[in-house]
């Protein structure tokens, strides 16, 4: 069972009511990289393996720049309140 299908097994409805900002992006872009494939002819298991290889490196890039705005963030936030005032 894939990580997608186990997540969503007692869920109803379609996947993206489940997906957050960055499994969204990556979703389109797989998405739209699929139809390229199809129309330069790729075989199913050729595209997947392809698919699969640019979601797994497409999440963790996007993951890695959430954590970093996340941080980066915070430290402009604190370092512009000061003494109680913003």
């Amino acid at each position: 069972m894939t990580y997608i299908a186990h997540v969503t097994q007692d869920k109803k409805g379609n996947i993206r009511d489940y997906a957050n900002v960055s499994q969204l992006v990556c979703l389109s872009n797989l998405e739209n990289l699929n139809a390229v494939f199809i129309n330069e002819g790729f075989e199913q298991r050729k595209r997947l393996e392809q698919l699969n290889q640019i979601a797994i490196n497409q999440i963790t890039k996007l993951i890695t720049l959430s954590i970093i705005l996340f941080f980066t963030t915070n430290i402009v936030a604190k370092n512009n309140y000061k003494g109680g005032k913003k």
